[in-house]
């Protein structure tokens, strides 16, 4: 299993430490929640790492990370321009997720880790960032802080865990990253 890198891993402390998506109170007992895929529930309890638990209107639970839940009624987070650059990419269970890693650039497009390029969307107001070309057409991630994002899904399976956060010190231009 791969370690993180030292520059990830002090990006994704200070997104636990600041970002209000996994703020302890982002997830609170009784809250009405919206899902990362459109569907409403109650939480119905929170778990000892800060998993949401939910009650659909079925009455099965779901789990969720307060990152993939809105607050009904609460406002998006506000960020500031996107960022340009390298985002690495990395995950608990695998580390270092090169299948996922990008290099956003002016006017839409991406590169990827392995070299091929394409489009990408970005709706500032969901947040989301989407991959409408290329080696990773169909692929979202969710921005969770000024210069991270989460990913939404891959391959059409839901992904909680995939954290990539801009990495400064790499060029999009410049390879290998």
């Amino acid at each position: 299993m791969s370690r993180l890198s030292p520059l990830l891993a002090i990006a994704l402390a200070g997104l636990v430490a600041t970002s209000p998506l996994f703020a302890a109170e982002s997830c609170r007992e009784g809250d009405v929640v919206k899902l990362d895929d459109g569907r409403v529930g109650k939480v119905s309890s929170v778990g000892s790492i800060g998993s949401c638990f939910i009650t659909m209107a079925d009455g099965s639970t779901e789990a969720r990370q307060p990152s993939q839940i809105s607050l009904i009624g609460a406002p998006a987070p506000q960020y500031g321009a996107l960022r340009l650059g390298v985002y690495d990419c990395q995950s608990p269970q695998v580390g270092i997720r090169a299948d996922v890693m990008i290099g956003l650039q002016k006017s839409g497009s991406y590169r990827h880790f392995d070299g091929g390029e394409g489009r990408y969307r970005y709706d500032p107001k969901s947040l989301v960032l989407e991959m409408t070309s290329g080696p990773i057409k169909g692929i979202r991630y969710r921005r969770i802080a000024d210069t991270a994002f989460s990913v939404m899904e891959i391959g059409g399976e839901a992904n909680t865990s995939t954290t990539c956060a801009l990495n400064t010190a790499k060029s999009v231009g410049k390879r290998p990253w």
